[in-house]
């Protein structure tokens, strides 16, 4: 007689608490991860508390391009969104670019709930050369207007209130189109190019990878660095 043996999965939970960082949550189906988030300590002793009530933590709708998501204290939330590799028109001082390639990126956004809106504090982005997971490396943001700590510059322009996170999408088109100036540009790549030289050799054609320089961690760390520094 022919026996068949049953597959039984294995499940675990990870649970990191440091003092001065949020709770790091993952959770496993044998060696394969399902889920992973941060939380407040006190989010965190608040779900303990209640699992024996079945209560959910739910997140506010999301933007379709929303790869992570962190409820901080204070009202604060954190948004980490890909955006795919893409050409666009782009200004440079009173000149129109058009067709300027872009890498694969991560934008962080920082916002502060208030009255029921969102209030834009802070925004960061970084290159990615590959699609998304843990452990891929980043990169600086090859053009300009992004500071040594991957903060956007956003110059005098005054940011509206969001009346929920799914508008997010806004300040993506924001960053794509505001001017280019030669500010923040000198140490962005490795092509020692001028930023209208590097856009007159490359318009048109796939971002080249190559002149990319690496942050020296990876995405895991740079998400890490942001919600702390926050």
């Amino acid at each position: 007689m022919e026996r068949h043996l049953e597959t039984v999965t294995i499940y675990r939970t990870e649970i990191i608490i440091q003092d001065n960082a949020p709770v790091h949550v993952r959770e496993f189906a044998d060696a394969h991860q399902t889920s992973e988030g941060y939380y407040t300590h006190e989010q965190f002793i608040r779900a303990i508390t209640n699992a024996q009530e079945n209560v959910y933590i739910s997140t506010p709708l999301l933007p379709r391009d929303c790869i992570r998501y962190f409820q901080g204290e204070n009202g604060n939330h954190f948004l980490f969104l890909e955006l795919d590799p893409i050409n666009r028109t782009v200004y440079y001082h009173s000149s129109e670019i058009n067709d300027l390639p872009f890498p694969r990126l991560v934008m962080a956004v920082k916002l502060r709930e208030r009255d029921k809106k969102y209030h834009v504090d802070e925004m960061y982005v970084v290159a990615v050369k590959e699609p998304i997971h843990e452990d891929v490396e980043v990169y600086r943001y090859p053009y300009t207007n992004v500071y040594d700590n991957y903060s956007v510059c956003r110059g005098t322009i005054q940011l509206p209130e969001l009346l929920g996170l799914s508008q997010i999408n806004f300040l993506i088109r924001m960053f794509y189109e505001s001017p280019n100036t030669d500010s923040l540009y000198e140490k962005a790549n490795s092509s020692k190019l001028s930023f209208r030289e590097l856009t007159d050799k490359i318009k048109g054609e796939n971002f080249p990878d190559e002149i990319l320089i690496s942050a020296n961690m990876t995405l895991t760390e740079w998400m890490k660095k942001i919600i702390e520094q926050a």
